[in-house]
């Protein structure tokens, strides 16, 4: 098995703030850590992935990219120099899938799940009804 790695290579200037904000979703991490992950770059996100959580964390970066930010889901061997960040336990972005839906145009996540099995009734239409015409009462 393949000893896979995320990599944050770069972070465009002018989409800083973003990616801060999207590393802060993805991992669950503060202002802080998020903004010294970004001025650390390149540096290994996740290390030691599974293909089953690299194939969550590939679901999960999707905005990263969209953002500009170089991002690498690879097995190539990663400099010993280069730094890289540890986990007590694999954080969300390795565990879960990322089943949501990311608008292109505005980054907004919308959770896309299963609702089991659909059945389609027949519906026979009502009648349309008439309105019913009130008389107003003569005023006293």
């Amino acid at each position: 098995m393949p000893d896979l790695r995320l990599i944050l290579e770069s972070v465009p200037k002018e989409q800083t703030e973003r990616v801060i904000e999207e590393l802060m979703t993805l991992f669950t991490i503060q202002r802080p850590y998020a903004e010294q992950i970004v001025l650390s770059a390149p540096i290994i996100l996740l290390d030691h992935l599974t293909d089953e959580q690299a194939s969550n964390v590939a679901s999960n970066i999707i905005w990263l990219t969209k953002l500009g930010a170089i991002v690498r889901l690879t097995a190539e061997p990663a400099p010993t120099s280069m730094r890289r960040l540890t986990w007590p336990a694999p954080p969300n972005i390795a565990v879960r899938a990322g089943n949501v839906f990311i608008c292109p145009h505005c980054g907004g996540r919308f959770v896309v799940q299963p609702v089991g099995k659909v059945v389609l009734k027949a519906v026979t239409p009502k009648p349309a009804t008439r309105p019913v015409a009130v008389a107003a009462a003569p005023a006293a």
